[in-house]
């Protein structure tokens, strides 16, 4: 694998995963390691046994991994959250896929005394030979927004961590379910966020 390869991946859905709450329910989210270390997490999807994400990375691969994994969890508001299931893919597999991946996954179990069921479409592509990492972020809508305004609505605003203008999403104003709907670019150097963001319709 070269020394400046970054891979792209989106973590599209999960269907048939187990109900982990007494209501007959999940609410899964995924997270992905580079062998131990958590680089991504999505959101929650609360109550949903097929959920979709819908997000996507740009990961800058070190050559020294061996392993990428993507956990689904189920989140508890009370307690740990459970573990549903994992899938793991080495640094071999991911090199063999030269044309990407784009497949739904059979998860697989993370305690050998814990069934597991279900699976979840990822969609992966390395980019080789990258001399700069950008980072692009696709916002695409909100829900159950708590009310900030003594009217009893919000007028909700997406702005992203590297502080730059064009990671700003638009006002939604009195909206407690806004459709954000934006997509930014952002050039990431070895130092962190350097500016340089271009937004995308």
């Amino acid at each position: 694998m070269a020394k400046n390869t970054s891979l792209y991946f989106r973590i599209v859905e999960g269907r048939n995963l187990p109900a982990k709450d007494v209501s007959g329910t999940s609410d899964p989210y995924c997270i992905v390691k580079v062998d131990n270390e958590v680089v991504a997490r999505t959101a929650t999807v609360w109550r949903n046994l097929n959920p979709f994400w819908g997000e996507e990375y740009t990961l800058h691969l070190p050559m020294g991994f061996h392993t990428l994994s993507f956990y689904v969890m189920d989140e508890d508001t009370i307690g740990h959250d459970d573990v549903i299931g994992k899938i793991s893919l080495s640094k071999e597999a991911i090199a063999a896929q030269s044309k990407g991946l784009d497949n739904w996954l059979n998860l697989t179990r993370v305690d050998p005394d814990e069934e597991v069921q279900g699976e979840i479409h990822l969609a992966l592509e390395l980019l080789r030979d990258t001399q700069r990492t950008g980072l692009r972020c696709h916002v695409i809508e909100a829900r159950d927004l708590a009310p900030r305004d003594i009217s009893g609505t919000s007028d909700p605003v997406c702005q992203g961590p590297l502080q730059q203008p064009q990671c700003r999403n638009i006002d939604h104003q009195k909206d407690p379910l806004p459709t954000l709907g934006g997509a930014a670019r952002a050039g990431v150097g070895r130092g962190g966020g350097d500016g340089g963001g271009q937004p995308h319709p």
